[in-house]
């Protein structure tokens, strides 16, 4: 059997072990080994799991580096080049992750296009070349390069396996919540009971406030800042002048980057005035209203996954237009988003891409829409939804508080954990939104478990550290399509 691993924390010693593990059975031909960040594992890290038993190394590239991809030969179909619906998002979403400082070398729409369908080719022709088994998500789809990968491999009718997680991140006091989710069968996995969930959230849990297990102490940022200058420090293939050339100008790119991270910070400090000058400091929660909570961006949740729904204008724009007469559409933002304040601490590299997702037209456009209001993030959250007819959003945490509150939902996203909820309703266009409004907008929801769907289709983790091998291990002892000897 060969197996392809798709993964993004090769500097865990976890998953490095459960890896020595599973080259050792009979049954495992070769494990190859690929990341939608290849390019910034240190070379260290690569040479370590190379020297494996069945492990190969797949340097495949990204936006980061354009070295690779001529070594093979360009061979797509019209059929494919012109038949690729994910092809906004799935651009957007590798972008998001460049540097600002390089965006410069990148246009977004001529090179990043090609770049996509290089992309493209690269991972048909190693299917095409390569006899796989299965293929495994380790992570969240946060680049093209894993997007076109599991596309692809369900394509070829590979066994195609996606992890996700269906919580917030970073809601304090919480375990990780991380979900199975089979991309040729589309549906979500039952997990083993060894590893159900134990302290559920509920409407007490504070989804607004970062746990401190996301924080990085000095220690790790400093160990992070070594791996990144050891090779242009040991590295005993170059010469020394070289050495201080490629030192100089990290240094100097840090330099830079950092002083263009600055301005995204006050970008998003001017934004947030902005949003707070338009947005009603007093929602009247004594009419119908629909309440669409933002979803934060750019987060792998949505992007590419959702498509043409991943943009939240357009779903905003959709409701707006299916709305009874009479009622109102309330929306407001993600309360990470605009907390410029946080963006140095948790979310650096949101705080590189948040001026593609966010602008002062993007709240204008919702303010100018008929019946729809921005509501202020000094609206108490929990009374605005316990008061609305139904929820919106892409996917989330928003999907499980209103759940505990007995409210329908409207969800944008494509396959999403929470439409195993009988309450929770899959909308993408007018016509779906409009109908799930009049079918559902006087039914009331009396028994709806929330943590039983968690429990029976969730891992809990608390070492968030050791993510990958413990998603990796859950993956073998429920799939039966892998071998177990």
């Amino acid at each position: 059997m060969n197996i392809l691993i798709n993964m993004q924390s090769f500097d865990d010693n976890a998953i490095y072990q459960e890896l020595v593990t599973l080259s050792q059975k009979d049954c495992i031909n070769k494990i190859y080994l690929s990341s939608s960040l290849m390019n910034d594992v240190p070379e260290d890290l690569i040479d370590k799991y190379s020297k494996l038993k069945k492990i190969i190394i797949l340097k495949t590239n990204n936006l980061f580096s354009i070295n690779n991809m001529s070594d093979s030969k360009f061979n797509m179909h019209e059929h494919f080049l012109q038949d690729e619906s994910y092809l906004h998002t799935d651009l957007l979403s590798s972008y998001r992750w460049l540097p600002i400082s390089k965006r410069k070398d990148n246009d977004f729409l001529s090179f990043s296009m090609v770049f996509y369908y290089d992309v493209y080719n690269y991972w048909n022709n190693f299917f095409n070349e390569n006899l796989i088994d299965f293929v495994i998500q380790l992570n969240e789809e946060h680049s093209s390069l894993d997007s076109i990968l599991v596309r692809v491999a369900k394509k070829y009718k590979i066994s195609n396996i996606i992890t996700s997680r269906p919580v917030g991140a970073f809601t304090a006091n919480s375990e990780e919540y991380h979900a199975i989710y089979d991309n040729n069968s589309e549906s979500y996995m039952a997990v083993s009971n060894h590893l159900k969930n134990s302290t559920p959230l509920d409407t007490n849990s504070d989804f607004t406030v970062f746990s401190k297990k996301y924080k990085s102490s000095s220690k790790n940022k400093f160990t992070t800042s070594y791996h990144k200058f050891k090779h242009l420090i040991f590295d005993h293939k170059i010469s020394t002048s070289l050495k201080i050339k490629n030192l100089y100008n990290t240094l100097l790119n840090k330099t830079i980057t950092y002083f263009l991270l600055f301005k995204q910070y006050y970008y998003v400090k001017n934004i947030k005035k902005h949003y707070f000058k338009l947005a009603t400091k007093k929602a009247n929660l004594n009419v119908n209203y629909i309440y669409y909570c933002i979803h934060f961006d750019p987060e792998a949740a949505t992007l590419p996954k959702d498509n043409a729904n991943a943009n939240q204008l357009l779903n905003i724009r959709i409701l707006a237009s299916s709305l009874p007469d009479g009622w109102k559409l309330y929306v407001k933002e993600h309360p990470h988003q605009l907390n410029h304040k946080i963006y140095f601490g948790y979310l650096l590299n949101q705080l590189h891409a948040v001026d593609n997702f966010r602008s002062k037209n993007f709240y204008n456009y919702i303010n100018n829409l008929e019946n729809v209001e921005l509501v202020g993030l000094n609206n108490n959250h929990q009374e605005v939804m316990k008061n609305a007819k139904f929820i919106a959003s892409n996917t989330g945490t928003v999907f499980r508080e209103a759940s505990y509150l007995y409210k329908h939902c409207l969800t944008f996203s494509k396959n999403s954990f929470y439409e195993m909820l009988s309450n929770v309703h899959s909308v993408s266009d007018r016509l779906t939104c409009t109908n799930s409004i009049l079918k559902y907008s006087n039914e009331e929801i009396t028994n709806e478990n929330v943590d039983k769907l968690f429990d029976g289709f969730s891992v809990t983790i608390t070492d968030i550290n050791n993510i990958s091998s413990i998603m990796l291990k859950e993956i073998f002892n429920i799939h039966k399509g892998i071998c177990n000897d």
